[in-house]
């Protein structure tokens, strides 16, 4: 994957119960979703959770190389999208 981060905000992500989440996506590759994050406390885990994830080949990122704070809070895992088929 590209080393090009976009940030971008969302009105909603429908997490009402588990609120202030993120998403990380880019094209062919996974796409994670997490809520419980604490804008305080919780940025230096999202930076580093975004760093592992543009240095992967497909997004995938293991529950154990996550950082602590980002595994117990992930909502979803999508497969890449292959439009080939």
């Amino acid at each position: 994957m590209g080393q090009h981060v976009e940030v971008r905000p969302a009105e909603c992500l429908s997490l009402c119960p588990r609120p202030c989440g993120i998403a990380l996506s880019s094209p062919g590759a996974w796409t994670y979703l997490f809520g419980d994050q604490y804008p305080g406390e919780s940025a230096v885990d999202i930076l580093e959770c975004v760093s592992l994830y543009i240095g992967t080949e497909d997004g995938f990122m293991p529950r154990e190389q996550r950082p602590k704070r980002l595994r117990a809070s992930v909502l979803g895992r999508v497969p890449p999208y292959d439009q080939g088929r």
